[in-house]
């Protein structure tokens, strides 16, 4: 019986290790990288085949390179993103031109979406005409403020006193803070993140909205197909919909491979009776809440916002979700006040702001660079990739040398090994203009926060890096001469106690094959 029992369990064993095999080959993440490199491997393998036969296609195939490179040169492009494609396409045509064919800007679902995006920026702009005496209050605070302001305002984000700002240092903090807010929601709650993941968190808050939605309220969820791929089921939506629980996907993938699919939804939107509202770097998964420690202390922040400037948040929501199905046509029944029946309070100014990719408007890096060209003391920076453009490093290295305390704080054990090797290569310059860069040793930091002169910051969704620049969709919350600006400094000067400062030395220990790799990802760096 012994023996027969442990050849069951062998087989069992066997099944299920298989059953994982199976499941991981359909998952739709890979049907995609699949089909994608296929469509390359036989775009380059025609070409190759073409040039064999036809020693005229090689001149045909150097002309069409050249054009192409033309046609990227005059576009709109970040020109990091200009360089990295001219140079795949003019070094390995073969390679580079199928690729471009695939996944180049032209792409007509792009315009579709472009298109799209504007209707619904547009249709949620009208209601932001923002308030004038607040406005002169800003002015009689800080002129150079006031104008960073204004380029929100033009984007379609006024800002707003009668706004707390309570900051969240942590995702324990932060989780804690949103299960206790969305168990008091008695009208609405809409959700909207990167991922979501199954898990304790997910459990706690499905449980409540699971409730809620009986009860009557409204409760929307909105998530990233490619964010949680390998973390939820397939069809998962339809499960929360019997819940009650109105839920859309934005972005689904599909085995047909185009550029469309680089635009992720990778804000982080949660309001509750449109006035109190939550944003910043943490999505739902137990990693945020260092429950699991895949990569050590995972090291996160956020904010928690009651008060008139969630009606910018709802915004966001609104235009997300009117992007992925039916459009709503009745704004006006989620705005803050109607439904709060104290007069709201608040300290400083509260500006949150989304960034659209569509919209070709790089708003998240003109904050950040906003923010670097006016500290005239100090900006403490927490990002988990430090990617950046030549503005980026030009803005932090000027600052620097022009006698502004300039910290940088990224991970010490990293997510992904090879941005994270990328990241580094971006220190040499960096630390040689007097910015200093210390790396988190306790685990992996996630926090996109800026902080600087003890009077302004902003926490929200945006990395340091091309995707988050230029390819995503991404939200922030602009914070001024609030009372959570000191906690925001103090908590960075704590983190920064658990970190190990990068110097020039450290740099030279670098072996020759680590920097030609670092060289070669350089290269590709926006197209990665």
């Amino acid at each position: 019986m012994a023996r027969v029992r442990k050849e069951r369990n062998s087989k069992k064993g066997w099944h299920n290790v298989l059953s994982k095999i199976v499941q991981a080959l359909l998952n739709r993440v890979i049907i995609v990288a699949f089909v994608l490199l296929l469509e390359i491997a036989w775009g380059a393998f025609t070409f190759a085949r073409l040039s064999a036969f036809y020693p005229y296609v090689n001149v045909a195939l150097t002309i069409v390179a050249f054009v192409t490179v033309w046609g990227i040169s005059s576009s709109e492009q970040n020109p990091a993103y200009k360089l990295s494609q001219s140079i795949l396409i003019l070094a390995l045509p073969v390679l580079g031109i199928p690729f471009y064919l695939i996944t180049g800007d032209y792409d007509f679902k792009r315009r579709r979406l472009r298109r799209r995006s504007a209707l619904q920026h547009a249709r949620v702009r009208s209601l932001f005409a923002g308030d004038a005496e607040t406005e002169k209050h800003l002015q009689a605070e800080s002129e150079y403020v006031l104008r960073q302001s204004r380029f929100l305002k033009y984007h379609g984000y006024p800002v707003y006193e009668h706004t707390q700002a309570e900051f969240l240092p942590i995702g324990e903090v932060y989780f804690e803070r949103l299960i206790e807010e969305l168990k008091k929601a008695e009208h609405f709650i809409f959700i909207e993140y990167f991922i979501v993941s199954r898990g304790e968190i997910w459990d706690r808050i499905l449980e409540i909205l699971k409730e809620k939605a009986a009860d009557g309220v409204e409760v929307r969820l909105l998530y990233d197909d490619f964010g949680c791929v390998f973390l939820l089921p397939r069809k998962y939506e339809e499960q929360l919909r019997r819940f009650g629980i109105q839920t859309r996907i934005f972005n689904p993938i599909n085995s047909l491979f185009s550029i469309v699919m680089n635009h992720r939804d990778h804000r982080k939107v949660v309001v509750i009776d449109g006035h109190t509202g939550f944003t910043g770097g943490v999505n739902i998964d137990d990693r945020y809440a260092n429950i699991t420690h895949p990569y050590g202390v995972w090291k996160d922040n956020g904010v928690m916002l009651r008060g008139e400037a969630v009606w910018n948040l709802t915004g966001m929501f609104l235009e997300m979700w009117n992007l992925t199905g039916e459009a709503d046509r009745d704004y006006e029944r989620y705005r803050p006040d109607p439904r709060y029946k104290r007069a709201f309070e608040g300290k400083g100014f509260v500006q949150p702001y989304a960034d659209d990719p569509m919209d070709r408007e790089n708003i998240g890096e003109t904050v950040y660079l906003q923010l670097i060209g006016m500290a005239r003391r100090y900006v403490y920076i927490m990002t988990p990739y430090l990617i950046i453009d030549n503005e980026m490093m030009t803005a932090l290295s000027a600052a620097s040398r022009s006698g502004v305390d300039v910290r940088i704080i990224t991970p010490g054990i990293p997510d992904k090994k090879l941005v994270f090797l990328l990241t580094q290569s971006y220190y040499g310059r960096l630390i040689r203009s007097g910015v200093k860069i210390y790396e988190y040793r306790p685990g992996f930091v996630h926090a996109k926060s800026f902080v600087c002169d003890d009077e302004i910051g902003t926490v929200g969704s945006i990395n340091l890096d091309f995707r988050s620049l230029y390819l995503h969709y991404e939200c922030g919350t602009l914070l001024y001469k609030t009372g959570c600006i000191d906690e925001m400094r103090e908590d960075f000067l704590a983190t920064q106690q658990e970190c190990e400062q990068i110097t020039e030395v450290h740099l030279a220990k670098k072996n020759v094959a680590v920097r030609a790799m670092q060289a070669f990802l350089r290269l590709l760096a926006p197209l990665l």
